[in-house]
């Protein structure tokens, strides 16, 4: 009966633990700051082709492998650093093992990065003030922290929880599988540049300059749209789990002309991204908010909020872009919403066969009790919806920013600038690509300056406005919620809607380029 008393003294995440708590949430934020500051600019600042270009006094075969390792490396780390928070909050049983295995990765990782350092530049000093602090505060935390999650009282009787895989819309082997898959495309993609740089035949063939390139543009679109993608992950989540459909539909004039602009702008206030605007448009619809009202909310929101507006302003620094891409979105979400009112009016737009619960599938399966939870289960939700969206919104954006890269590279630039740079059919190209790409709206900002050498203003503005209101991952989400007529109509009117503003606003300059 005493150790019982003892253990429920010692359950929960206090004492130590709490060390190890700060340790946990600093943790993504030092991997971010080593991408960031560190890689983001051998890709953005033309380091990657000197170090990597056979011509170049600074090359050396092992550059391309070591720099793309460590990129690889770091953004596993980050990844699995947002994943171990989780873990830490819900107490998992599985917290203590993948704590242990990071840290002492960790360790063996700034080990092997020095002597691979050391291979590369044998005349270079490699232990310094830097080394030092980094080795000293890894194998610190090997030596304090690792024995007592093993021993401790408090960790074996807090981590004790199965973590639940139902709020993920990947199950985990499937993550699992993803993952080794990632793993080995990238050992491939280094032993490749290795042979290539060594001149071995069979892969001096292929042209190491495109690769070159593909890279540069792949990783560095990566990097600098990560840290958008998490604040949008958390936006959204906490969004999902604080904000009820009520204070919403309460905040929204129902006046035609007043509950059109407070519905265009309420994503500055409510920044909704995508993945979950179209269920809470259908459960708005479900408490009498105006059908023109939800519509232009559901289309506007994704675009005209904080998150994407700073994304597309640090992918395009000069403004313009920005401005068009919220003029247009206004434009193109108010008007369809007018539209699909007039064709529809008090008709019922909801399939007959979805019933009110909250098990919406894909994007947002998630419990339907969140504004009566207490703060820290508020709080866990917060966790588990950011993890969840970051990873289902990245798995789009990665496969979108390869694309963007591939085609780029590969594709002749003669043929590129054929469609490109035409005036009027570059716009439905780019229009197809990002309805295809399904990429969130708070980092597609980065994709569309990858593009942006090759296509118009007008077709890169359509991308913008267009991709984010229909695609083909919210179009799926759409036909699960409304009738099939209504969903063919409001893709219709988005879609001549779009093209004409592309069309018109950039050919009359009315913002600048």
């Amino acid at each position: 009966m005493q150790m019982t008393q003892g253990n429920k003294k010692l359950n929960g995440l206090g004492g130590w633990l709490i060390l190890v708590g700060i340790g946990v949430l600093v943790a993504p934020f030092k991997t971010g700051a080593v991408l960031i500051n560190t890689f983001l600019p051998i890709f953005s600042h033309g380091m990657w082709a000197i170090l990597t270009d056979p011509t170049s006094n600074a090359y050396h075969p092992l550059w391309g492998p070591y720099i793309l390792s460590e990129v690889i490396t770091n953004i596993g780390l980050f990844v699995a650093s947002l994943y171990i928070i989780l873990l830490f909050f819900k107490k998992s049983k599985s917290f203590p093992k993948w704590f242990i295995t990071i840290s002492v990765l960790s360790l063996l990782i700034i080990i092997v990065d020095t002597f691979a350092v050391k291979l590369i530049l044998p005349g270079k000093p490699v232990i310094n003030i830097v080394f030092i602090r980094n080795i000293s505060a890894a194998f610190l935390t090997c030596l304090i922290w690792v024995p007592y999650m093993l021993v401790s009282k408090r960790v074996k009787s807090t981590f004790v929880q199965e973590l639940d895989f139902r709020y993920f819309h990947a199950p985990a082997s499937r993550l699992q599988k993803f993952s080794i898959g990632l793993i080995i495309v990238s050992l491939f993609v280094m032993i490749y540049l290795w042979a290539a740089g060594y001149g071995i035949s069979a892969f001096s063939r292929i042209n190491y300059e495109q690769v070159s390139s593909l890279e540069t543009l792949f990783l560095s679109v990566i990097l600098e749209s990560l840290p958008f993608l998490l604040i949008g992950a958390f936006v959204s989540a906490v969004i999902e789990v604080f904000i009820s459909e009520e204070t919403i539909a309460a905040l929204l004039p129902k006046r035609t002309l007043p509950g059109l602009i407070a519905a265009a702008f309420m994503g500055m206030i409510f920044p909704i991204c995508e993945c979950g605007i179209v269920m809470v448009a259908s459960r708005l619809i479900r408490k009498g908010v105006p059908l023109h009202i939800t519509i232009t909310f559901m289309l506007a929101a994704p675009v005209i909020n904080p998150v994407a507006l700073v994304s597309t302003i640090m992918a395009f620094p000069t403004g313009s872009m920005a401005v068009y891409r919220i003029v247009g979105t206004f434009i193109v979400a108010v008007f369809a919403g007018l539209i699909t009112n007039l064709h529809f009016g008090n008709q019922n737009i909801l399939r007959e066969d979805i019933c009110d619960n909250h098990n919406y599938g894909d994007c947002c399966d998630h419990p339907d009790n969140h504004h009566s939870q207490s703060l820290s289960a508020k709080l866990n939700d917060v966790l588990l919806h950011t993890c969840n969206e970051f990873f289902n919104m990245g798995m789009y954006f990665i496969i979108g920013a390869f694309l963007a890269s591939l085609v780029q590279v590969v594709i002749p630039r003669s043929a590129i600038a054929s469609v490109g740079h035409g005036m009027v059919l570059s716009i439905p190209v780019m229009m197809l690509f990002g309805f295809g790409l399904s990429i969130c709206s708070s980092a597609d900002a980065f994709v569309a300056r990858a593009m942006s050498s090759s296509f118009s203003t007008g077709s890169i503005v359509a991308f913008l406005v267009y991709g984010a209101m229909i695609d083909l991952k919210n179009t799926l989400m759409m036909s699960s919620q409304f009738k099939a007529s209504f969903v063919s109509l409001l893709i219709l009117i988005v879609t001549l809607l779009t093209f004409s503003y592309a069309l018109i606003s950039v050919n009359l300059n009315l913002f600048g380029v």
